[in-house]
């Protein structure tokens, strides 16, 4: 099974139903219908098994607010600067992965009391 790498922030934006796709820089290939493992980056013990439900290639530019809302952030411009402290961008290409959540492994975390977007970037 394939997986993607999530930071803590992240990977508890995916469990509490808020983060719903995932945006990683250049052409990557997933179908839709295949199953992945979402992997917290900071305990690769904790994981979440996934459906991708649609993937879409675009460009930085043309990034929406449709899409930072289903990563989880409240505007655009919160999720370019979170790319921005990942990637060196440029106006290059992006692969949005949308998914739906199947199982969660373990059930014992806890979000962070005063959790931060940029926390963990």
């Amino acid at each position: 099974m394939d997986s993607l790498k999530l930071r803590k922030e992240q990977f508890l934006l995916v469990l509490s139903g808020k983060k719903t796709s995932t945006s990683r820089q250049g052409i990557r290939r997933f179908e839709v219908g295949e199953e992945i493992e979402l992997v917290m980056t900071e305990d690769e013990t904790c994981s979440i098994d996934v459906t991708i439900t649609n993937v879409k290639y675009i460009k930085y530019k043309d990034l929406t607010e449709n899409e930072a809302i289903k990563e989880g952030y409240s505007s655009l411009e919160e999720l370019q600067l979170a790319l921005e402290r990942i990637y060196t961008v440029n106006d290059d290409d992006f692969t949005i992965i949308e998914f739906t959540m199947r199982d969660v492994f373990p059930l014992n975390l806890q979000p962070d009391p005063k959790p931060s977007i940029f926390r963990y970037w």
